[in-house]
C-alpha cells in the first residue's frame, strides 16, 4: 500500500466524529434562539457551528466509511424533511401555513443532527 500524505490521520478521523456530537444541540439552541427574542444572543454563535458541520460534509470524502455512512443516512432524513416542506407547499389547503426559511433551514439542520445521534446510538 503507497503512502498517502494527504490521507486522513486518526486524529482527523476523531475530530470529525467528535465535532458532529454537538450538532443536535447546537441546532436545538439555533432553533430556539430564532423562536425567542430573549435567546437571540445564541443565534450567530450556535448559527455559525452548526453552519460549520453542514459544510463540513462537502469534505466527508476524506473520512472513513462509518462517517460517510452516518451522514449518508442523516442527508436521508434532511432530504424527506425537504421532501414534505416542498409538497407543503404544492398542496394548495396548505400554503396558509408557512414558516419562515430560516427556521425550516434550522430544523432540517435538527433532523439532520438528529438522525446522526440516533444511528450513532444504535449502531453502539
Amino acid at each position: 500500500m503507497p503512502y498517502n500524505p494527504k490521507a486522513p490521520t486518526q486524529d482527523d478521523r476523531t475530530f470529525a466524529y467528535n465535532a458532529l456530537w454537538l450538532g443536535l444541540p447546537l441546532s436545538i439552541i439555533l432553533l430556539a434562539s430564532m423562536q425567542f427574542e430573549a435567546l437571540s444572543i445564541f443565534t450567530t454563535l450556535a448559527g455559525g457551528f452548526v453552519c460549520g458541520t453542514l459544510f463540513g460534509q462537502v469534505f466527508s470524502g476524506w473520512q472513513d466509511e462509518v462517517y460517510r455512512a452516518e451522514v449518508g443516512f442523516a442527508a436521508n432524513f434532511a432530504l424527506a424533511f425537504a421532501g414534505v416542506v416542498l409538497f407543503a407547499q404544492i398542496v394548495p389547503w396548505a400554503r396558509d401555513h408557512e414558516l419562515d426559511q430560516g427556521s425550516m433551514l434550522a430544523i432540517m439542520a435538527l433532523i439532520f443532527h438528529a438522525a446522526i445521534v440516533y444511528r450513532r446510538i444504535r449502531d453502539r
